[in-house]
């Protein structure tokens, strides 16, 4: 109970304000998080049913002991956590329901240029889309950043490449499908750096690295 403490002439004086919790601190005042919470793992989305609030429950009844902070924009959670973030967002998503919008396990940050998100991304399909998969590319901008392209046209782009090196890859042409393809690579764009991974959706199939 937060209480005001009050010191006259007459004595002292003491009156509740309100009930308030308490959690460690962090930073340079306060407890260092472990090694393995120093990373952004997972980046969640709320919606307009019940926000981040909702999901920040969510995120803390799927992932005990994951440190959930409101990132720097609006509607958007960064999620530190121990383990693989494809698991971790696994377990997010099983979790979830109205509230939650997208679960992105983040496998890679990079500055937010158009050359650097595209190599970024070859490489990050090369390892999550296995042969006979489809794919689609999202990317999701916030804040001033490097990019100058039209996201639509920055997706079709970023998608092209990664197509290219899949074909060369697999010998065969990769599928594109753009409603709920078996891996989401998402950009999201925070201002100067770009957070890459694999998005999930709650209520969808969720990605675990097979072919399907």
């Amino acid at each position: 109970v937060l209480t005001v403490v009050e010191r006259s002439a007459e004595g002292i004086r003491s009156s509740p304000v309100c009930d308030v919790l308490y959690v460690d601190l962090q930073g340079s005042y306060g407890a260092p998080l472990p090694a393995d919470l120093g990373r952004t793992a997972l980046l969640v989305t709320g919606t307009a049913v019940g926000g981040t609030r909702h999901a920040r429950r969510v995120v803390r009844r799927a992932l005990p002991g994951a440190d959930v902070e409101n990132a720097e924009f609006a509607s958007l959670l960064r999620v530190r956590a121990s383990g693989d973030p494809l698991a971790l967002a696994r377990a997010v998503v099983a979790a979830s329901g109205e509230g939650v919008g997208r679960v992105v396990a983040v496998l890679d940050e990079v500055p937010s240029t158009e050359g650097a998100l595209r190599q970024a991304a070859v490489r990050l399909a090369g390892d999550q889309v296995q042969p006979g998969q489809s794919f689609a590319v999202r990317v999701h901008k916030r804040g001033a950043h490097g990019y100058h392209t039209p996201t639509p046209a920055l997706e079709r782009a970023i998608g092209d490449a990664v197509w290219d090196a899949l074909a060369a890859r697999d010998g065969r042409p990769p599928h594109v499908v753009l409603s709920a393809p078996d891996v989401l690579i998402d950009a999201e764009v925070l201002g100067p750096v770009t957070l890459l991974g694999v998005a999930q959706r709650p209520g969808r199939p969720v990605h675990d690295g097979e072919p399907r």
